[in-house]
């Protein structure tokens, strides 16, 4: 089962343009899911998470396409998790510090926040799927 295509996303960075759930509805935070933030351009992805504007709201900053990310310059720790083109959570990591570089040659997208104590997060093994937003205003990411 393809969970996307790639190229669906390419040259769009928006927010509100979808919710992450997993595969039985109900994802690990809760059944609302976890609203998302898209980069697919190479500038939005190499910033990621380092503008202080992005995902400021709790939501989760999808790069796609993506296998290899790197926290330099990150000044808070992050949560990450690598998604083949499937759904399925390749690899999840937790409070990733600065200066560090992780990569999957298997991912398609990644999926990044900010890490927070006491929420729960992605797991590896976990299946997912990306549901279209509503039909509301879209804020350019750039």
């Amino acid at each position: 089962m393809q969970l996307l295509d790639k190229r669906a996303f390419e040259k769009t960075d928006a927010t509100g343009l979808g919710t992450v759930y997993e595969e039985n509805d109900e994802f690990t935070g809760g059944s609302a899911g976890m609203d998302l933030v898209i980069a697919s351009t190479l500038r939005s992805r190499l910033r990621g998470l380092l503008s202080s504007r992005v995902c400021a709201q709790g939501e989760v900053l999808m790069l796609v396409p993506c296998r290899s990310i790197h926290t330099f310059g990150m000044r808070e720790p992050i949560d990450l998790a690598f998604v083949d083109s499937s759904g399925l959570i390749l690899s999840s990591h937790r409070c990733v510090a600065s200066a560090r570089r992780l990569k999957d040659k298997r991912a398609i997208l990644v999926l990044e926040r900010r890490s927070t104590a006491g929420k729960q997060w992605l797991e590896e093994g976990q299946r997912i799927v990306i549901a279209p937003a509503p039909a509301i205003p879209i804020k350019p990411y750039l």
